[in-house]
């Protein structure tokens, strides 16, 4: 598992499968802001870019809301 993995497990289980279901733009967004930061602590707040982890943050959560809208 690389760390990226390690740290997008850990965000998505500090936000919460329930809590996203029902998110709106503006709680996607604090789960976006929560997960960018745990991928910031993550690396120590070194060796990266705010925007990579914003960036990477937002890919994950869109990808954990759409997997959770029915088909």
């Amino acid at each position: 598992m690389t760390t990226q993995q390690t740290a997008s497990s850990k965000s998505r289980s500090r936000i919460g499968r329930k809590q996203a279901s029902h998110s709106t733009g503006e709680e996607t967004q604090r789960m976006i802001a929560e997960a960018a930061y745990f991928h910031a602590e993550h690396r120590g707040f070194k060796d990266g870019s705010p925007d990579d982890d914003w960036f990477l943050a937002e890919a994950e959560i869109e990808a954990m809301l759409s997997e959770e809208q029915p088909h």
